[in-house]
């Protein structure tokens, strides 16, 4: 929800990150909660946002705990293997039960209200 992401956006910016909604070229990360979505379909689809790294909410978790940036590949989030450009990826996969489970592990300092809606 919007308050949720609110937080975020202050949390992130509290750490020297910058928050964007739309993506654009100065976007790094895009944080979604597994391998799908309009966003997340986005960046596959872009040539200009091959540079955007799709992550768990475990990155942002870990990022915010550790208060720096933390090497994002573990938490790198990837297609399925099915999935081509232009199609869409879908969702509800043991894979992202899997990545929702890991973001709750690393996520357990931070309130879980911080996490809603990523």
């Amino acid at each position: 929800d919007k308050d949720s992401r609110e937080k975020i956006k202050q949390l992130i910016g509290r750490e020297g990150g910058t928050y964007s909604g739309p993506l654009g070229p100065d976007v790094t990360h895009l944080v979604c909660d597994g391998p799908h979505g309009s966003k997340f379909d986005h960046i596959l689809d872009n040539p200009k946002l091959k540079n955007v790294r799709a992550v768990s909410p475990a990155w942002l978790a870990a990022c915010l705990s550790k208060h720096v940036c933390v090497d994002a590949e573990a938490y790198i989030l990837k297609p399925a293997p099915e999935r081509s450009p232009g199609s869409s990826s879908g969702g509800g996969s043991a894979a992202v039960e899997a990545v929702r489970e890991q973001a709750w592990q690393v996520a357990t300092d931070i309130p879980e209200l911080y996490l809603a809606g990523c």
